[in-house]
């Protein structure tokens, strides 16, 4: 009898402890709920073009301390010598963090519906871009950013490659701007960019032209003079092995706040969260896959950095077509 009463005992404080566990956990197990939510109404205040409740949504999923105090000193040296203020990269959420995801937003959305259903991604695109930019420039006092450029439906070479390569990032493609170049004369007399897929296959894309061709590499293509000379009726090749090579970033993405906020929403919301903020130097090893240390890069005398329309900061390289480079173009 006495068992008995102690295994009721036992079996009641058992029951006891276990909602009280219960209880106490599902705080935890249910915390990504609001999470999801928040990331969902931030995702959608973007979609609708509220900058105000994305700002907020952003400043729910991603606190100060997590970012205001933290900043890559090189990427400091960029903003200094790009004549941005430092405190940018630090600094709250804003109408410039909001104009990143708006445009990734865009990208991501019109990509997905140029391709949908199409057995050639890339073609739809490098075509959608090539009739949508006219060939011809006029002055401009509007920061040239991708969205921008698509809006006003106009620019020559290097303004479409870019468009094309954000299109395509949005797809998951790996991206870089290549600006042909002429050493004698110290000038890119047309640009192009490389397109990578997660697989590792290799396009050039020239939307000027309306052309996205498969190439076994960078290199093996700019030893192609037939097809070099057939492509731009002119024998360019010395002017693709100096070519200058660089990853497309926005300044916001130089933020960690914005690289956080993405790797949240990300996880939180998959595949529906469009690309930004991913850190252009992880970017940069990522495309290339070398290794090298970025601050030889930086300290390297040939590192062109220069602006379109003063906002968006472009990291050149003159790349050397060696073996060593041949590995990872």
């Amino acid at each position: 009898m006495i068992k008995t009463n102690q295994n009721r005992t036992f079996g009641v404080l058992y029951k006891i402890i276990i909602v009280i566990l219960f209880f106490a956990c599902f705080p935890l197990l249910a915390s990504d709920a609001p999470d999801k939510a928040t990331a969902q109404k931030w995702l959608d205040a973007v979609r609708n073009n509220n900058q105000k409740q994305a700002v907020a949504m952003a400043d729910k999923l991603v606190k100060s301390s997590e970012y205001q105090y933290t900043a890559n000193k090189l990427y400091i040296l960029l903003f200094q010598k790009a004549k941005l203020a430092p405190q940018l990269l630090t600094s709250p959420f804003n109408k410039y963090d909001f104009q990143l995801w708006r445009d990734a937003c865009f990208f991501q959305q019109l990509a997905q519906r140029l391709t949908k259903g199409c057995n050639d991604p890339l073609k739809k695109l490098t075509e959608a871009v090539s009739k949508r930019l006219k060939s011809y420039e006029k002055p401009d006092t509007h920061p040239l950013w991708p969205y921008h450029l698509w809006q006003r439906g106009f620019g020559v070479c290097d303004r479409q490659s870019m468009v094309l390569c954000e299109l395509a990032y949005q797809l998951g493609y790996k991206t870089a701007i290549v600006w042909l170049w002429d050493s004698a004369k110290n000038v890119s007399p047309h640009t192009i960019c490389i397109i990578k897929s997660p697989e590792g296959k290799i396009w050039i894309g020239d939307p000027l032209h309306n052309n996205i061709i498969p190439v076994k590499s960078f290199i093996s293509f700019s030893k192609d003079a037939p097809l070099i000379t057939k492509l731009w009726s002119k024998n360019w090749q010395s002017y693709l092995q100096n070519s200058r090579i660089f990853i497309p970033a926005y300044p916001q993405d130089y933020c960690i706040k914005n690289k956080i906020l993405y790797e949240r929403i990300h996880k939180l919301l998959k595949d529906k969260c469009p690309k930004f903020g991913k850190d252009p130097i992880s970017r940069f090893n990522d495309f290339f896959r070398t290794g090298e240390n970025y601050q030889d890069i930086l300290n390297n005398k040939r590192l062109k950095k220069s602006f379109f329309g003063q906002y968006l900061i472009e990291l050149h390289k003159q790349i050397k077509l060696n073996k060593e480079t041949a590995k990872h173009l």
